[in-house]
């Protein structure tokens, strides 16, 4: 159910919850800003300016250090927004075209996708500087990141390759590439059952990987358009799927894969996050520029 539509910016990307003072941050595309919500009252109650052409893309949270990194698709850096001052604390020169963050809360460091140089930037987290440099082999062209806490390893999507490689966050290396569907982009883990969730944007499916084995165990057909981001809710234990032709989302059960509903949200759907403190989920809405606010 729909519990509330929030106007933010155009074009809405990839969102992040501050798990330190319950804030979504918003990086709107387009206009080069990030609109910070108020989940408990679902109100905008700042805008941050980036640079201009920054082209902000995906956001994620340090819940270490309480800071927010956006991905800035046209600049080629990384911002940090501090999150008890909501503004911008510093910049990071990462890879070209920077695409998916998120954060190993093992070690602390942040793994930046860069799409056009083929690699995987770490961000120690700590002294927001560059440690390491991961090439991605083959066709290459690194979106989606992913952390899973259970094995400490960090699963990147290669649009290009139709894979997904996996990092070793302990020595920062590949240590498997997991063949999927067409052109994957956007992942989630299922903390519950130890699986991760693989939209593949050009064959609309769904790829279903056991992190223990790093293995594919199911593919998903039939649920929809499937290009736009997924969440996991672990609180209940489904997850959310945005599919940004339908301007839907599908709702799967973790424990059986099974679609329990279908639900019809703004236009162009596509960042999907779960909010922990309230249990809801929240859709960006690329092409009316909301934010839609489901209550499971």
């Amino acid at each position: 159910m729909i519990i509330a539509t929030i106007a933010v910016g155009p074009q809405p990307g990839i969102q992040a919850f501050d798990l330190r003072n319950g804030d979504l941050y918003v990086p709107n595309f387009s206009p080069g800003t990030v609109t910070v919500v108020d989940a408990s009252t679902n109100t905008v109650k700042a805008t941050i300016s980036l640079p201009t052409g920054s082209l902000p893309y995906f956001a994620a949270f340090d819940r270490s250090n309480g800071q927010i990194y956006v991905t800035n698709h046209g600049k080629n850096t990384v911002s940090v927004i501090d999150g008890s001052t909501n503004t911008l604390a510093t910049t990071i020169s990462v890879g070209l075209s920077p695409n998916g963050i998120d954060v190993d809360n093992r070690n602390g460091n942040l793994y930046v996708a860069n799409g056009f140089s083929r690699d995987v930037r770490v961000i120690n987290g700590l002294k927001n500087t560059v440690v390491a440099t991961i090439p991605i082999p083959g066709a290459a062209n690194p979106f989606g990141v992913v952390f899973d806490p259970r094995n400490g390893d960090i699963y990147v999507g290669d649009a290009f390759g139709n894979s997904v490689n996996v990092i070793d966050g302990s020595t920062n290396t590949i240590v498997a590439t997991i063949r999927v569907g067409n052109d994957p982009s956007g992942m989630t883990f299922d903390s519950t059952n130890g699986e991760l969730y693989v939209v593949n944007s050009g064959d609309h499916i769904v790829s279903v990987i056991n992190g223990s084995t790093n293995t594919v165990i199911a593919t998903l057909t039939g649920l929809g358009s499937c290009n736009g981001g997924l969440a996991f809710d672990s609180r209940n234990g489904d997850v959310y799927i945005a599919h940004q032709d339908d301007n839907k989302v599908t709702v799967i059960t973790g424990s059986t894969n099974a679609l329990v509903a279908t639900i019809d949200v703004g236009i162009g759907p596509y960042g999907v996050v779960f909010d922990l403190w309230n249990g809801s989920i929240y859709i960006a809405n690329v092409f009316d520029g909301t934010i839609s606010v489901i209550s499971p």
